[in-house]
Formats: structure tokens, C-alpha cells, sequence
């Protein structure tokens, strides 16, 4: 009598959906990768306008730009949050766009109320400085590109909570395109404020923050624009009952925002600790290691970027199991 043959499935339809995973989710997280690149990107064009200054100004942008990442990672925390969040609630209940809309609306709130001691922790910057031994004149130097770069703080957080409902209804395109015309933008600023072309005064290092500033409030005003007018975005009508408080979506997005914020603090940490460790060195040293440090933060940022794009299996449109 002849043994039965066993008959193996092919290995191809045993990877076709991993295969298919794979290619949503990097359909999803390239692009939000590269709108994580955003504030590097942005920091990296003043770096680069700056040095042209000399050393001494370089050196007081490195300085300036370890307190600004600072406190724009305190409210991306909160602002994060928001993608998983309205993510779940999209995917559970398409139908109910209120409590989508709570998600947002408690984002917005949560990174307003971090603003004030922001503003105040970015108005000390000086003496902040000084505390960690770095020179008084550098510091000097630093506080007033600190505070000229703290007006685009509001901005800053309003973009990131309206990227994350973006990214939670699995439209990451709309905000990348803001970020590409943002840098865009602040290249020009730079340009314009930092050596005066086009009439303007040339403010030097101020010049840089203000144009980075004016970066930050432009890409709100457009994210805000696009999220108010375009299908999807605008059937969720955000801006009603703006002033009403969810109390339960707020403690669980101050709760897992929290989370996220201080966790990303402490890895930056450890790029701000060797910051101002070489500021105690000198001007020179200072300003060489904000160069290369450049390099090992974009690669970070990028990859970081691609950790978001885990919440859509969730959203609409998400690979439910």
C-alpha cells in the first residue's frame, strides 16, 4: 500500500499577511517618521545658519537649543497621547464622533495648562544656565534666543495634538507636507532675521529663534486650517464644545501623556547632560560637539518617528485582530 504524501501549504501564503502588515504599517510610519524629524530638522537649520555667525553664537544656539528640546518634549508627551487614544475610540466606535472629538479637545487642554511654567522654566533660562556652570557670557547670549524661541512653544504643542488626530485617523500625508513647508519656512526666516537679507534687521542668534518661532505658529494656523475644512478631519467638528471638560479623558491622557513625555526626557538626557558637559570646556568644544551631536539625533528622531505608526492597527481603517 502507498504512504500517504503529506502536502505542505506553499511559504508564501503563510507570509502573505505579515507581508501585508508590513507594508501598512510602513505606508503609515514612513511619513510620520519624517514629521518626527520636524524639531530636528528645525534646529538643524538654525544650527546650520548660525554657525555662520562664528563659534561664540553657535555655541549659545547649542546651549539655548538643550532647554527648548527640553520643554518641547515635556508637551509631547501629552500630545502623543492623543493618537492611541482617539485611535481606540475611532476603531471601537467609528459612529461616535464626540468622544474622538473629547480626545482632542482634553489634548489641546492639557498642553495649554503646561505652557505657563514652560514659559516660566524657558523665562530662568539664564541663571539655568549659569547653574550648570556654563559661561556667564555664553549664557547670556543663549537666554535671549531661548526666549525668542519660546513664543512658537503654544504652536508647537497646538501642531503636535492636531498631528496625532491626523495620524489616529491614519492621515499622516496632510501633516508631513506642513512639516516639509515648515522648515522651508524657517530656512527662509533665518535668512531674513538672522542676516538681514531683504531689507530686514539683521538680529544674529535672536533672528534664528524668532524665525523658528514664526515657523511653529504658520504650521499650526495650516494643520488647523486643514483639520477644520478637509474630509475627514472635518466631520468631527473639534471646536464644539470646546470649553466642555471631559474630566476622564483628560486624567487618562495627562496619565499615559505623562508616561511618554518623562520617558523621552530621559533618554534626551543623555544627549543635553554631554551638551552642557562640554559647554564647561569652552566656547570651541561646545560648539564642535552641538555639530555632531546633530548627527546621532536625527538618526534618533527618525526612528523614534516610525513608534506611532503602531496605534493605527486600532484606527479606522486598522488591521483588527
Amino acid at each position: 500500500m502507498t504512504e500517504p504524501v503529506a502536502v505542505h501549504p506553499p511559504t508564501m501564503p503563510r507570509l502573505a499577511p505579515w507581508l501585508a502588515e508590513m507594508r501598512a504599517l510602513g505606508k503609515l510610519a514612513v511619513p510620520l517618521a519624517a514629521t518626527q524629524l520636524a524639531p530636528m530638522a528645525v534646529v538643524t537649520t538654525d544650527l546650520v545658519m548660525i554657525g555662520r555667525l562664528g563659534e561664540t553664537p553657535l555655541a549659545a544656539a547649542a546651549l539655548g537649543s538643550t532647554l527648548w528640546v527640553f520643554g518641547w518634549l515635556v508637551g509631547h508627551g501629552p500630545a502623543a497621547a492623543v493618537a492611541p487614544i482617539v485611535a481606540q475610540l475611532v476603531g471601537a466606535r467609528p459612529w461616535d464622533r464626540a468622544q474622538a472629538r473629547a480626545g482632542v479637545r482634553m489634548g489641546l487642554w492639557a498642553v495649554a495648562v503646561l505652557v505657563p511654567p514652560l514659559a516660566l522654566f524657558f523665562a530662568m533660562a539664564e541663571p539655568l544656565l549659569r547653574f550648570t556652570g556654563q559661561s556667564p557670557a555664553l549664557a547670556a547670549l543663549a537666554a535671549p534666543y531661548v526666549y525668542a524661541l519660546a513664543v512658537g512653544l503654544p504652536f508647537a504643542f497646538g501642531f503636535m495634538v492636531l498631528r496625532s488626530f491626523a495620524t489616529a485617523l491614519s492621515r499622516p500625508r496632510a501633516p508631513l507636507s506642513i512639516v516639509l513647508a515648515m522648515i522651508a519656512i524657517n530656512l527662509l526666516g533665518n535668512s531674513v532675521f538672522v542676516f538681514g537679507h531683504g531689507g530686514a534687521p539683521a538680529l544674529g542668534l535672536v533672528g534664528s529663534g524668532i524665525a523658528s518661532a514664526l515657523a511653529n505658529a504658520l504650521s499650526f494656523v495650516a494643520m488647523l486650517a486643514v483639520v477644520l475644512t478637509v474630509p475627514p478631519f472635518r466631520s468631527y467638528r473639534l471646536w464644539r464644545h470646546f470649553l466642555r471638560p471631559d474630566w476622564a479623558q483628560l486624567k487618562e491622557l495627562v496619565g499615559l501623556g505623562l508616561s511618554i513625555g518623562l520617558a523621552l526626557v530621559f533618554e534626551v538626557m543623555l544627549f543635553s547632560a554631554a551638551t552642557l558637559m562640554m559647554g564647561r570646556l569652552g566656547t570651541a568644544p561646545l560648539a564642535a560637539h552641538q555639530i555632531a551631536l546633530n548627527v546621532p539625533s536625527i538618526t534618533f528622531m527618525g526612528a523614534d518617528g516610525h513608534r506611532p505608526g503602531g496605534h493605527d492597527p486600532c484606527g479606522p481603517g486598522g488591521r483588527r485582530a
